[in-house]
């Protein structure tokens, strides 16, 4: 090789750069071999062929073009058996906010070979040196493996973030519907729904419950109105009214409340889950859970109550194994959610108890205004089916109705049945010492009670309609129903209500516990019309 073989190769290998940091791709193009292939420094940059290295210039060009320099380059031209092979080390500068800085290192080989009168560029290969590899290394094998160790540390790191953030949009989506449906009630029955609400987001966020709860707690008389979920699929939470009783478990849950505790948990298993499960099925209204449910609940080997506890009662979940803290934490929430939108229900509680109050006065009304309308005596009969009537229409369904009239010391009383129209019927006369309910009513007015509640069933109702059965007048009356296909209930609720003369009775087959005061009431109203 001569000088000028040397010149003339550098000049068209100086010119391939300056096109190339120029922009210039069919100066490029002009340059290569038809037969050109290339193995480039980025991962994608290999080409067995100028048509394909030619498209990702034109595809890559505008990255490099006017934004790329060369410095402290060195270049070496060797002759190769009829080819010229030039190597170039040099630096690359990149501009960065009008700034010029050092990027990398840079190696380039490139074969180049006379064709037809002109230097040809037939093979390029480039490199950037790897900077992980120190002086006497030829891989970085230990520093690449703390560099992998600390990118899966990041990797780790970031994944539980992203988790956590997942986690977070999920409780706060669920708290978002819980708000929605809160806000949503038209009706404080509603609250039905928002308990099953809750159920299903608990769910969904991974609570393991056999039961979702929401306690309101009335301080004034100790009680508390529970709004259950039914474990019975498509069946809806219903409310039971309980008062705080003298158990541990009562007087714990009351003292938490007290405190307005956002965490509290009870566990209760072994003799103390069997007295409890008595109590609760047997003695309060939680003995309308089905036979199933019943048996389902005795043969849980344990109860963790969990609670969170604010100004109207709790939030609450049962399971058979305790919640972990993060779910306590994400309880705990809930119970602030629904503590915001608690007043709603309230206002709808107190509106309704308004227009309730509104229609029991005027069915009182009514009774009242039929009374002073009596012009004789036997006109009591149809005050009392007038009385019946309205109780009727403020929502109870009743199986049968009526009143009783009898002096202190007597032995039998005058029994007046009503119909299910509440209708009077026939009057008969009842011993009053002779079967053990009749004996009952007898010492529940002596004792001066407004109200008797009895709940029958099984032997006893049975028991109790041979009786009447047997009665003359009633019993014919009874015969006549069962001939018109009409059945006994096998469960009924005996809801006394006692008056000075006397008493009235309504039968319903299921407890209205919120109607008691109302029945006291019209016992009031009827010994008014009595007297008259």
């Amino acid at each position: 090789m001569n000088k000028h073989q040397e010149a003339e190769v550098l000049k068209v290998y100086k010119a391939y750069f300056d096109h190339y940091i120029e922009g210039d791709v069919d100066g490029i193009s002009a340059l290569l071999d038809e037969e050109y292939n290339q193995i480039g420094s980025a991962e994608s940059e290999v080409f067995f062929n100028k048509k394909d290295a030619i498209q990702f210039l034109a595809d890559t060009i505008d990255q490099v073009a006017g934004k790329t320099k060369l410095k402290n380059r060195e270049l070496k031209v060797e002759p190769l058996d009829g080819y010229m092979l030039v190597t170039d080390l040099f630096d690359i500068y990149v501009l960065d906010n009008n700034n010029w800085i050092f990027y990398s290192k840079f190696r380039a080989s490139t074969l180049m070979q006379k064709k037809e009168g002109s230097w040809k560029i037939i093979h390029q290969h480039s490199s950037i040196p790897d900077t992980n590899a120190e002086e006497g290394e030829n891989i970085a094998i230990e520093k690449i493996s703390e560099e992998n160790r600390k990118l899966r540390d990041a990797i780790k790191r970031r994944t539980v973030e992203l988790e956590q953030k997942n986690k977070e949009l999920e409780i706060e989506a669920s708290l978002e519907r819980v708000r929605a449906r809160a806000m949503a009630m038209q009706n404080s029955n509603e609250l039905s729904k928002l308990v099953d609400t809750l159920f299903q987001e608990l769910t969904k966020l991974d609570f393991s419950l056999t039961a979702c709860i929401i306690n309101i707690i009335n301080e004034d008389d100790r009680s508390n109105t529970v709004w259950a979920t039914n474990p019975e699929t498509g069946k809806n939470p219903e409310s039971y009214n309980l008062k705080f009783e003298d158990y541990a478990y009562h007087h714990g849950m009351w003292k938490a409340w007290k405190a307005r505790k956002a965490k509290w948990v009870y566990t209760m298993e072994g003799e103390e889950k069997k007295m409890y499960d008595d109590y609760l099925f047997n003695e309060t209204e939680f003995r309308r859970f089905s036979k199933k449910n019943k048996t389902a609940f005795r043969d849980l080997d344990r109860y963790v109550a969990s609670f969170t506890f604010s100004n109207f009662g709790g939030l609450q979940t049962i399971g058979e194994e305790p919640l972990s803290e993060e779910s306590l934490d994400i309880l705990a929430r809930f119970g602030k959610v629904f503590d915001l939108t608690y007043t709603r229900f309230n206002d709808l509680k107190q509106a309704e108890e308004q227009a309730r109050e509104a229609e029991i006065e005027l069915a009182l009304e009514r009774v009242r205004a039929r009374t002073m309308a009596m012009q004789h005596s036997d006109e009591l009969a149809d005050v009392a089916t007038i009385l019946f009537q309205q109780v009727k229409e403020l929502g109870i369904p009743q199986w049968t109705c009526g009143f009783n009239i009898w002096e202190a010391g007597d032995k039998e009383f005058t029994f007046y049945p009503g119909g299910p129209d509440g209708k009077i019927l026939q009057s008969c006369k009842v011993p009053l010492n002779e079967h053990p309910i009749f004996r009952q009513f007898d010492e529940s007015r002596r004792r001066g009670d407004k109200l008797f509640v009895y709940e029958k069933e099984g032997a006893v109702q049975v028991d109790h309609y041979r009786y009447m059965h047997s009665l003359p007048g009633i019993g014919d009356m009874l015969q006549g129903m069962l001939d018109q296909g009409l059945e006994f209930p096998k469960f009924q609720i005996d809801h006394i209500a006692n008056f000075l003369y006397g008493n009235i009775v309504f039968i319903t087959y299921e407890p209205f516990p919120e109607m008691h005061h109302v029945f006291i009431r019209f016992a009031k109203v009827f010994e008014q019309t009595y007297t008259r």
